[in-house]
């Protein structure tokens, strides 16, 4: 694929996690049991104290976790473009949910749900020299052209780690879902460091 061609299966892909964002929010939310808050204004301290906010979250994660939409409109994509690229995605187990707050919870600046959790839903894209057009990629969400990605960012840590991360969400009150997009030739250091950061917050625990 040349990269116009890549840039288009990119795009493909992002509308499709944006319209199940916005088909699992219509879902979630219609829940007039559900607690609905700010997340860019609360703090992960006031989360872990407001029995409240901790239960929206879980029940998010949990209802996201038994969501049958994923089965159904993501695996064909995987099973579409195996041979161009890698796409896979997962959502947050709780165990992993509960170790991050930890982790957050240990340190010394307030950190908020926001940005702490954007990725309960999580999905990669790993595609052959992306990184020769990844600015293409970046100046275009990251100029609002697609409304539903709310921030996006390049990531480099140079040798250990680089990509480009999307957050998908309409609103400060929907949880944000995460796309990174990788370069093929970033894919084993990129891992490697992923398993470290994760080890990092086990021996922090």
């Amino acid at each position: 694929m040349d990269s116009l061609e890549s840039i288009t299966l990119i795009k493909q892909h992002v509308k499709v996690v944006e319209r199940l964002h916005n088909e699992f929010s219509g879902f979630f939310y219609a829940d007039p049991s559900i607690t609905s808050f700010n997340l860019k204004n609360t703090k992960i301290s006031t989360l872990a104290l407001n029995t409240n906010f901790l239960a929206t979250t879980l029940r998010y994660r949990d209802r996201l976790s038994d969501w049958v939409k994923f089965e159904t409109d993501l695996v064909p994509l995987i099973d579409q473009d195996w041979h161009v690229c890698k796409f896979n995605y997962r959502t947050k187990l709780e165990d992993s949910f509960f170790k991050k707050m930890h982790w957050y919870l240990n340190k010394l600046q307030p950190y908020y749900v926001l940005k702490t959790f954007n990725d309960l839903f999580g999905a990669r894209l790993i595609i052959p020299n992306f990184r020769s057009f990844e600015n293409s990629l970046l100046d275009y969400y990251g100029s609002k052209s697609d409304n539903m990605v709310r921030r996006a960012y390049i990531r480099d840590d140079t040798p250990s780690y680089h990509g480009l991360h999307l957050y998908i969400s309409p609103s400060n009150t929907q949880f944000p879902w995460e796309l990174q997009i990788w370069d093929t030739a970033d894919e084993k250091a990129n891992l490697f460091s992923h398993d470290m950061h994760e080890k990092r917050k086990e021996d922090k625990d």
